[in-house]
This record gives C-alpha cells, sequence and structure tokens, in this order.
C-alpha cells in the first residue's frame, strides 16, 4: 500500500494599476496520489442464459455466483463482500483565480474575486469502509469524474464603507461612523451522481449508474406540485441485466447558489468609558431561492425532483454595552 501524496503548484502575477488598487491573475495546481477507497474484490459474475427452468443470473443467487463462491463452492459460499483499501484513487484541481482590491482608504475598502476550477477524481476520498463506491470493481478509472465539491465558477464581492457626514454637529453625529458591509456570492452547482436504483448488473454491489437517452433536454425547471422537478424524468433509461450504464459519474449538476448579505453596526460613546455597539444583519436580504440538490435515482418517483432548499430571507438585531 502506496501513503496518499499531494504535489501542490502556483503561479501569481499582481499589479498595482492606481493609488490604492490591486488587481492579481493566479493559476493554482495540486495533484492527490494513491488516495484510498473501498473496493469490493468478491462482486458476483453475470451467468447469461437459463440454467436448467429459471435464470442463471438473479438477485437471489448472487451469493452463489460470487467470485469466491464460483472458484470453490464449498468454501466461497461464506465470504460475501469483501472490502479490500484500494490505494489507485486519484484527485487533480486546476484553478484560474483573478481578484480586484481597493484597500482601505476614502472610507472604504472593496474586494471581488471570480475562481474558474475543475476537480476530477474518483469516487468519494471519504469511501474507504464502503464496497458500493465504484460501479464496476472490475474497472475503478471508469468512475472518474467530477468531485462531489467541484464548482466550476465562484464568484464573491464584498465592500465596507465608513460613512462620514460634515456639517451640523447633529447630523454629522446621527450620520457618521455607520459601518456598512454587503457581501455578495454566486457560485455553480454541485454534481449529483445519477444511480439506476436496483442491481440491473447483478453484481451485488448496487451501484449502477443508467444509460443516457441522448437529445433530450437535461435541465427542466419545471415546477412539479410541492417539488421542482429540475432534470428531465426521460434523460436515462435503466441499464440492461448484466450491463453497465454508460451515466458517468457525478455526471449531472444541481442548481447554482446567489447569495446577498448585509452587515450594518455602529459604536455610539456615552461616556469615557462607556461605549454601546449596535448591529444590524441581513441574510439572503433579496430572499432568494436556493434550492438543495435533485433526486439522482431513476427508480424513484421523485427522480429529477428538488424538494429542498436552503434559508429564506433572515434579518437579525443586536446592542452590546461595553463598560
Amino acid at each position: 500500500m502506496h501513503s496518499p501524496s499531494v504535489a501542490q503548484w502556483n503561479a501569481s502575477v499582481q499589479h498595482r494599476f492606481a493609488d490604492n488598487w490591486i488587481f492579481s491573475v493566479s493559476y493554482l495546481g495540486n495533484k492527490t496520489s494513491h488516495l484510498w477507497i473501498g473496493a469490493d474484490t468478491n462482486p458476483a459474475v453475470y451467468i447469461p442464459g437459463n440454467c436448467g427452468s429459471s435464470a442463471c443470473s438473479t438477485t437471489g443467487n448472487t451469493q452463489a455466483r460470487r467470485v469466491l463462491s464460483l472458484a470453490n463452492p464449498a468454501v466461497g459460499k461464506y465470504y460475501s463482500q469483501l472490502t479490500l483499501a484500494y490505494d489507485g484513487a486519484n484527485a487533480n484541481y486546476n484553478a484560474l483565480l483573478t481578484s480586484i482590491e481597493h484597500r482601505f482608504a476614502k472610507n472604504y475598502t472593496f474586494l471581488a474575486n471570480y475562481t474558474w476550477s475543475k476537480c476530477l477524481g474518483i469516487a468519494p476520498v471519504t469511501s474507504l469502509g464502503n464496497p458500493g463506491v465504484v460501479q464496476d470493481p472490475n474497472n475503478v478509472r471508469g468512475d472518474y469524474g467530477p468531485c462531489t465539491y467541484d464548482v466550476p465558477h465562484l464568484f464573491n464581492v464584498s465592500v465596507v464603507y465608513l460613512s462620514k457626514f460634515t456639517g451640523s454637529q447633529l447630523l454629522s453625529h446621527l450620520l457618521s461612523n455607520w459601518n456598512i458591509a454587503p457581501l455578495g456570492r454566486y457560485q455553480s452547482g454541485l454534481p449529483v451522481n445519477p444511480v439506476t436504483g436496483k442491481d440491473n448488473s447483478l453484481t451485488g454491489v448496487n451501484s449502477d449508474r443508467p444509460n443516457v437517452i441522448l437529445d433530450q433536454n437535461i435541465y427542466t425547471g419545471a415546477p412539479h406540485g410541492l417539488s421542482y422537478q429540475f432534470v428531465s424524468p426521460k434523460l436515462y433509461t435503466a441499464n440492461a441485466l448484466g450491463t453497465l450504464g454508460n451515466a458517468g459519474h457525478n455526471s449531472l449538476r444541481g442548481p447554482g447558489y446567489f447569495d446577498i448579505d448585509v452587515a450594518l453596526t455602529r459604536e455610539f460613546h456615552l461616556l469615557e468609558r462607556l461605549r454601546l455597539q449596535a448591529r444590524g444583519e441581513a441574510f439572503n436580504i433579496l430572499n432568494h431561492p436556493n434550492f438543495g440538490l435533485p433526486n439522482g435515482n431513476i427508480a424513484s418517483s421523485a427522480f429529477g425532483q428538488i424538494t429542498t432548499a436552503f434559508d429564506p430571507r433572515i434579518l437579525q438585531g443586536s446592542m452590546k454595552l461595553v463598560f
């Protein structure tokens, strides 16, 4: 067994194009080798045709068709799934990061960045004890695809402004020294792994993926009662008995995420050693709906539907007396 290893590299260019303004472009990359995942070394073997009056391969005779049972029926029948650590999994990440920053001056600071990236790998990295991670134990690299946390597009922008008013003493006292800080974020949807939901391959692994039907509109975005039919229910068909589906690992995408938060703070000096801090916060101030991931099981009547969502608009306020 090899120990997992990570190689990282990056290159950056920064340019100050005006007072307090900095623009940067960075390339980020890494490669993880010898990740450990679980692999079933005793899967069932599909035997085509009929054996007597019934099919040679059914879900009822999985144990009798396992590799060790076929090699030695007398002893092999006592061994079910054998999950061994496979150290040949790998992952890689490549990204282009651009950012523009205004350092604090003239009562405000500004920061915006955009990341265009791709993360590819084999299976989840936290799957060492799970035998049903890959569709085909004899072809682990067939599950090479987007990482579970792959986000191709990520954009963040934040501003912090400290108010300053000159004029009458009353207006200056009321309107100055307020700290306003909006924060915006957008990211692409996370990957979803399509599954058949049945052991059609008759391997006993239960990680079958379906077959893709071409020329279909993948994402419908249609209402469906109290749910949201995000993926077309006609996109896939179940893999035939004894075969494995051609749908890629993590080949579906959930909806993107968009959110704007705002914080408003102010500190009042009441006495020499007495201060009052006031703070108000708004999360998802636009009350923009951000949905969860769709159901990826084609055997489910809810396939492609989204039934969850993230938090709506949340407002909160607080005051603190410091003495």
